[in-house]
């Protein structure tokens, strides 16, 4: 997961990098930007992923502790709260190539 934020936060600089520079053109930008939609889907695939195993952490957690395995119960909670780290990064990434798409436009 780590992979693909780092990979993700490359291309946002790359994007920047190259809307700074002088050499932008017309067809540079339309290239830019259906790169940006292709990452933005990408992203939108992944968080679809992690809500869903969001959703089944928590349940398994308090399923867990109804049950009375409260290290088990514990280990779904430290999944969950990474999973929920991951998705606060993935959404300020979407965010992020969202408003570089629009200035662009």
């Amino acid at each position: 997961m780590d992979n693909i934020v780092r990979s993700l936060r490359a291309l946002e600089r790359k994007i920047k990098k190259a809307i700074n520079s002088e050499e932008v053109k017309g067809d540079r930008i339309g290239e830019t930007l259906m790169q940006i939609d292709f990452h933005i889907k990408r992203l939108e695939s992944i968080i679809s992923l992690l809500e869903k195993r969001r959703e089944n952490c928590s349940r398994m957690s308090s399923e867990a502790l109804k049950e009375g395995h409260v290290e088990k119960a514990n280990v779904y909670a430290n999944e969950l709260n990474k999973i929920e780290r991951f998705l606060r990064e993935l959404y300020q990434l979407k965010l992020s190539l969202n408003r570089i798409s629009l200035r662009l436009s």
